[in-house]
């Protein structure tokens, strides 16, 4: 006959692997818990992730728009031929676009962007072009929308990069010596 703590003592250890059983079944179920959490707080980063990219999609292509039509309005062919008050209306023009694009790309932050708006041409040949389009008559035409161009805001440059098929395009593509921190260059023609 098997004795009373023979039985006591089997009981004791058959308890103790009920024990590590049912602690490994809680720390699994945990683990598991711990897991579908992670993986929940993935998914709406995921989500997050998604929506922001279409904002920037759609941003963009919002802003793709805005330039586009900021290239086709600004200097039209009425600023040149008005000289000087042309160059002073076309400056104008070309900050406020600026100005409303950098306010809705900072829609929801104050935004301190400093920026310098420079147009850089062939200024013999864009004369000559002028003058053989029959949109001037002269040169002193398009020097004096320059002139009212440059004189309209210090943010204004019109600089006349040189004699020569691609000198705007090596200005444009060179590096400035002082950008500085927080400065955004515009560089158009």
């Amino acid at each position: 006959m098997v004795e009373l703590n023979e039985f006591k003592s089997r009981y004791e250890a058959l308890k103790a692997i009920e024990q590590d059983k049912d602690k490994i079944i809680e720390d699994l179920m945990d683990e598991v818990k711990r897991l579908q959490d992670a993986l929940y707080r993935e998914k709406d980063d995921l989500e997050n992730q998604r929506k922001l990219v279409q904002t920037f999609k759609s941003e963009s292509k919002m802003h793709q728009s805005e330039t586009e039509e900021m290239k086709r309005n600004l200097f039209n062919d009425e600023y040149i031929q008005d000289g000087q008050k042309g160059g002073h209306s076309a400056a104008r023009r070309l900050i406020e676009n600026v100005d409303r694009y950098i306010q809705n790309l900072y829609r929801n932050e104050s935004s301190n962007v400093q920026y310098r708006i420079r147009v850089y041409a062939n200024v013999r040949g864009l004369a000559k072009t002028y003058r053989e389009t029959k949109t001037i008559s002269e040169d002193g035409t398009l020097l004096s929308f320059i002139q009212g161009f440059n004189m309209e805001d210090v943010l204004c440059d019109f600089v006349d990069a040189g004699d020569g098929k691609e000198c705007s395009d090596v200005k444009i593509r060179g590096k400035s010596k002082d950008p500085g921190p927080s400065r955004m260059d515009r560089s158009m023609f």
